[in-house]
């Protein structure tokens, strides 16, 4: 739901999708930025990562533009990701 709608999708539509009672998802994640920060962490462990081995490069221009290529694509597929960078 973030991936399509960015970080405004609404606590229904994502319990609905997840399979789940809306009531789960606000016991689980009472504030919106916890549920924001337990579904990205794994993305941005993953932009760090690329970062990393990227910085890595023996070329430092084709490390930057290894990164943003990388960063672009992925935000341009992730509405959601794009908010939280």
């Amino acid at each position: 739901m973030f991936a399509e709608h960015g970080l405004e999708a609404g606590y229904d539509e994502i319990a609905r999708r997840a399979g789940i009672g809306v009531g789960t998802v606000y016991r689980r994640f009472p504030q919106r930025s916890e549920l924001i920060q337990a579904l990205f962490e794994s993305r941005i462990a993953e932009l760090v990562e690329v970062a990393e081995r990227s910085a890595a490069l023996p070329d430092a221009w084709e490390g930057l533009v290894s990164f943003l290529e990388w960063a672009i694509a992925r935000q341009v597929l992730d509405k959601g990701l794009k908010e939280v960078m």
